[in-house]
């Protein structure tokens, strides 16, 4: 669990298996709901790097998933950042842009 003040309020993360989780923790019972994870990929893939810390005004995660089997390599992944803990943005080369309209 990942907690941060971003825009002023406290969040709570949970980073689980390369999946990202905004928790509500108002209630007596915990929820999670998912606003971050690694692209699809086809065959079967493992998170072998997760990582997330506070940069600046952002929350900054880094995610890796490497294909199992057949020699592996990097399937999913990459950098990304959200000022909200809602919004997300990837980095694409020397860019960041919208998860939305990002390479996988």
């Amino acid at each position: 669990m990942f907690r941060t003040t971003l825009e002023g309020k406290p969040l709570a993360f949970l980073l689980e298996k390369c999946t990202v989780y905004l928790l509500d923790v108002t209630d007596a019972e915990i929820k999670r709901r998912e606003v971050l994870s690694t692209s699809f990929y086809f065959f079967l893939d493992s998170c072998s790097k997760q990582t997330m810390e506070q940069q600046g005004e952002y929350v900054r995660v880094h995610l890796y998933a490497r294909a199992i089997g057949a020699g592996g390599g990097n399937t999913t992944g990459g950098d990304f950042r959200s000022k909200d803990g809602l919004t997300w943005e990837k980095l694409d080369g020397a860019s960041w842009i919208p998860v939305e309209g990002a390479r996988p």
